[in-house]
């Protein structure tokens, strides 16, 4: 071997040992991790590969160590074993999935997303078509269809599917779908609360300070369920009630204001609200269907102190014996 040869092979392996020496010194600068970030683990995942790629730092032992600071201890165990486990390549790229399935949006998350949309919120047209791509992910056609089905079912019927179809086509979805319909179209299944809900002409429950009038009310329609007429009764004694009590409040904050047509300011003996004696209100005005009934307006509006009645009144003996004939009307 001539003087030449050795000389090159003195040289190449002089460099090949100040690789070596600057290779490890890299592998041995500690990485610029980022913080964990559980909304966008798929960033944070690229974000911590490139700073590893950078460093050279390619032990999985190595790699694990560097993140023990970026995650709280005890706050995952699952995540703990991985971190102070065996540390290999397989387990290293387990760990990076788990993750992915721990915090990453599922298939159905980013099929909504493409649904409902993305706001630009002041980004350019590209980086809004960047963000979207990011958020659509692997979320095909097929997987938004699916989506877009499940929102137009009934609610009782989606309970029974959203744990079912997750790994299901949008044709196979529609297919068990049909097993919760008639042929109709009609659900085969309906929650007592939905149905309660979908009463036609279902009547507003009573309030707590009309539980006389409605005790009054059921006992009558208990007496005759069928009848119209009593029934239409119960349903004006009830809103005269409701309207009594309201103006007994009005007058008590106004400091005992007196009733209609009895302005000459004498109280004694009477009523110190606006109320008379049938719980009905004295500016109360009577709709037209109370001339069906079986008290005039006289004596709704002014209780036994009225001094006009109606032939069909209920009180128009009592009224011709106490007060005399009554004037004609005007």
């Amino acid at each position: 071997m001539d003087e030449a040869t050795v000389q090159r092979l003195m040289e190449a392996a002089i460099r090949a040992t100040q690789a070596s020496s600057t290779q490890s010194v890299q592998t041995l600068r500690k990485p610029d991790l980022p913080v964990f970030d559980k909304k966008n683990v798929e960033i944070w995942i690229r974000r911590v590969e490139a700073a590893y790629a950078r460093v050279h730092c390619v032990n999985p032992a190595l790699k694990f160590a560097h993140l023990e600071a970026k995650f709280e201890v005890n706050s995952d165990p699952i995540v703990d074993e991985y971190l102070f486990g065996e540390a290999t390549e397989d387990s290293w790229n387990s760990f990076l999935d788990y993750l992915r399935i721990r915090y990453a949006p599922t298939k159905k998350d980013r099929a909504l997303t493409v649904i409902n949309g993305t706001p630009r919120e002041g980004r350019t047209p590209t980086q809004l078509a960047a963000v979207m791509k990011e958020k659509a992910g692997n979320v095909s056609v097929d997987d938004i269809l699916k989506e877009q089905l499940l929102k137009q079912l009934p609610p009782d019927v989606f309970k029974q599917l959203v744990d079912r179809v997750d790994k299901l086509t949008f044709d196979e979805t529609a297919k068990l779908a049909d097993s919760w319909f008639d042929r109709d179209g009609k659900p085969l299944i309906q929650s007592p609360a939905t149905s309660v809900n979908h009463v036609s002409g279902a009547r507003s429950l009573p309030t707590p300070s009309s539980t006389a009038s409605a005790a009054a009310s059921a006992s009558a329609s208990s007496t005759a369920p069928d009848d119209p007429q009593e029934e239409e009764d119960a349903d004006v004694n009830a809103i005269r009630f409701r309207q009594g009590q309201k103006q007994r409040f009005d007058v008590n904050n106004r400091g005992g204001a007196r009733g209609r047509g009895r302005g000459n300011g004498n109280s004694s003996g009477r009523q110190n609200n606006n109320t008379n004696s049938y719980g009905n209100s004295a500016s109360y005005s009577a709709p037209p269907a109370a001339n069906k009934k079986k008290v005039c307006d006289f004596h709704v509006r002014y209780g036994e102190e009225a001094r006009r009645c109606e032939k069909w009144c209920i009180l128009w003996d009592k009224h011709q014996s106490s007060k005399g004939k009554p004037a004609p009307r005007t």
